[in-house]
């Protein structure tokens, strides 16, 4: 395996900058520390612009609720009253459609 060439992949898919770095604090670079005037790096994580938005949006997913509580108390009462009437040709044309 050539390195260059896995690290230049690395560096594309996951940005080689250090902007945005998440948890920077004032005085430099997250990752870095200053020993007797002298800037020594120090382990760190760059996320790509990418990759922040997909964290955000995993978040989003993950603090929504599973179940949509009001429509499935509504679709409840309903069925127990005797009222619930199905569209028998939408449901047949949403199994047909499948996740497109």
């Amino acid at each position: 395996m050539n390195i260059d060439r896995i690290q230049s992949q690395l560096i594309r898919l996951y940005g080689g900058r250090t902007s945005n770095t998440r948890g920077a604090d004032q005085a430099g670079d997250a990752g870095s520390a200053t020993t007797e005037g002298t800037n020594v790096p120090g382990d760190g994580f760059v996320l790509s612009d990418e990759a922040s938005s997909v964290r955000r949006m995993v978040g989003v997913v993950a603090s929504s609720p599973d179940v949509r509580t009001e429509l499935v108390n509504q679709l409840r009462s309903q069925v127990q009253a005797g009222t619930y009437q199905p569209n028998d040709e939408a449901v047949a044309q949403a199994l047909l459609a499948g996740d497109e």
